[in-house]
């Protein structure tokens, strides 16, 4: 392509439907007041660029009170003011009060789309409280809910069922964003996929992009070219699992007709990557083409909820496609998906750290399976992980995790909870491409256990956790031990209820670093100002045999 000569051509108009996600959204309903007397929201007030709600609240009102045909028009990136009037349709008992709007259409009032919170006594003054739309807030017909719970707390729960207060939903119409804000703080639009696309806006092009969902239709027309990835994913159509669906797809050309590939892909499983099995059409050839009509299923165990489409035509390009290529030529878009009737990922926990799931004891075993639900968190490899929760034992010299009998390639870390590796493993002894590992948990109080595939492999894993070293002795909980001072410096002063035949000292690793012969007394000081400053184990053992363990702590000298 050395000698290449473009034609300009006059700029198309561009047809973008964006699909209100009011809509689609499944906003909780189920809380508000039982009761209609004391705490309410006696007035709400707000003016926008054309149309503005004016509520008066008295008498109080049982539940989620839906005043959603009352609406407002707002601006992505302006400024508005709403006033609030938290008060009292009886007596006057304190409580506290907050406002959202689901700036990001997702069905849910997060603590990031909070506008404004009150607390205090009634009668109390209007509140006014400033706020900006986000620049990146996606358009459409969205909730607006005002809360007031009697002896509530900030923040409030807006699903929250209380007895005296009340719960208020108004309607909110935004334009002008591009849908890049995410009230979770995770990052909205496409912007948790990779990038890439074209450099150049010239030539080869995806001229037209056409999905009929179950209710809502992405219907868009593609030149003038976009450099890099053009996020669209404000267009959206929600598509049942187990169903079959066409996408009509005009690769073509904003100038010169050069030949190229083509292709689309669903990010199915959620995981914020474009896999091949994930392709649901291909295209090669040169425009003028006719259009490329793909049909596709949605595989029926994909998960609900929002999910990303990427179309990309490649000029002097091969199939397959790499979704994140970075190229001179072609184009790179990005629509909204919506999954319904499929898998609901709800009760799944361990998607990462900060759902867990709890180990509530040694030895643990658990069955499970990374193919659904669960997306790539860690970055060991690009499979999807499951995260456990560990509160390590008192006594514990070594831990054992275990992969084996699972049925793929597994990988397995352990972390502390601030995500340092304590210890890993790819291939184990006990084969098939299982992980095993026996490893001491140091001085960290709680570990995480991360249960992933080798590259992208996933499928059903078994999980066995058991513990060795002090605690797997005898321990008999009879035998009494006062120990201080803990943490200790320079001694460590033990009393006993039983005579004490012996004592041992262990670092947290679970190797010796002392033992004494007490001659069945029921106290001894133990000289500790050689030990460096950590954790320690103290074993005990009484003149019947009884055992003791206790864990210790020595501050620096």
């Amino acid at each position: 392509m050395s000698f290449k000569t473009y034609s300009l051509l006059p700029a198309l108009l561009t047809i973008a439907i964006v699909i209100p996600r009011e809509l689609h959204a499944q906003y909780c309903t189920g809380g508000g007041p039982s009761s209609t007397i004391d705490s309410n929201v006696e007035s709400v007030q707000i003016n926008g660029n054309s149309s503005s709600i004016n509520y008066v609240g008295c008498p109080g009102i049982t539940g989620l009170e839906d005043n959603t045909i009352s609406s407002v028009d707002l601006t992505a990136g302006q400024a508005y003011t709403i006033d609030v009037q938290f008060g009292t349709c009886g007596n006057n008992y304190a409580g506290a009060g907050e406002v959202w709007i689901d700036f990001d259409g997702d069905g849910t009032f997060e603590a990031l789309e909070s506008i404004g919170t009150w607390s205090g006594t009634p009668p109390a003054a209007i509140n006014s409280f400033n706020f900006t739309v986000p620049a990146g807030a996606c358009n459409g017909t969205f909730r607006m809910r005002v809360n007031q719970q009697e002896a509530g707390a900030l923040p409030l729960d807006p699903c929250a069922a209380f007895t005296w207060g009340s719960s208020v939903d108004f309607s909110v119409i935004i334009s002008g964003g591009d849908c890049s804000f995410d009230g979770s703080g995770a990052g909205g639009g496409s912007s948790n996929y990779c990038q890439g696309g074209p450099s150049s806006t010239a030539d080869s092009n995806v001229e037209s992009v056409f999905l009929s969902g179950n209710t809502f239709t992405i219907n868009h027309t593609g030149c003038p070219g976009v450099t890099g990835v053009q996020d669209l994913t404000s267009m959206l159509a929600d598509l049942g699992a187990g169903q079959n669906y066409q996408l009509d797809v005009q690769f073509g050309t904003c100038g010169g007709n050069y030949g190229g590939s083509g292709e689309a892909w669903i990010d199915f499983d959620h995981s914020n990557t474009f896999d091949p099995g994930e392709s649901i059409g291909t295209w090669t050839g040169a425009p003028p083409t006719a259009l490329s009509s793909f049909i596709f299923n949605v595989p029926a165990g994909t998960p609900n909820g929002y999910t990303v489409m990427r179309i990309q035509q490649q000029e002097n390009a091969s199939n397959p496609l790499d979704p994140c290529a970075n190229f001179t030529w072609g184009s790179v878009m990005d629509f909204g998906i919506e999954i319904v009737q499929g898998i609901d990922c709800s009760p799944y926990l361990g998607d990462d750290v900060s759902d867990a799931i709890e180990i509530p004891a040694l030895p643990y075993v658990d069955t499970n399976s990374n193919t659904v639900c669960y997306t790539n968190q860690w970055p060991g490899y690009p499979s999807a992980d499951v995260h456990y929760k560990l509160a390590v034992p008192a006594g514990t010299a070594s831990i054992t995790a275990s992969l084996c009998n699972s049925d793929f390639d597994t990988y397995l870390t352990i972390t502390d909870l601030l995500g340092n590796v304590v210890a890993y493993n790819d291939d184990a002894s006990c084969g098939n491409g299982n992980s095993e590992i026996t490893f001491s948990p140091g001085t960290a109080d709680t570990l995480i256990i991360v249960v992933e595939g080798w590259g992208s492999n996933s499928g059903q894993y078994i999980l066995n956790v058991s513990e060795t070293g002090l605690t797997t002795e005898n321990v008999n909980s009879e035998f009494e031990v006062t120990l201080y001072p803990n943490p200790a410096k320079d001694f460590i002063q033990i009393s006993s209820g039983s005579s004490i035949k012996s004592i041992q000292l262990y670092s947290i690793d679970g190797q010796l670093v002392n033992s004494i012969n007490c001659n069945n007394e029921t106290s001894k000081r133990i000289d500790c100002s050689e030990l460096s400053a950590g954790s320690y184990m103290i074993r005990l053992i009484s003149e019947d045999g009884s055992v003791h363990v206790s864990k210790f702590q020595i501050t620096s000298k």
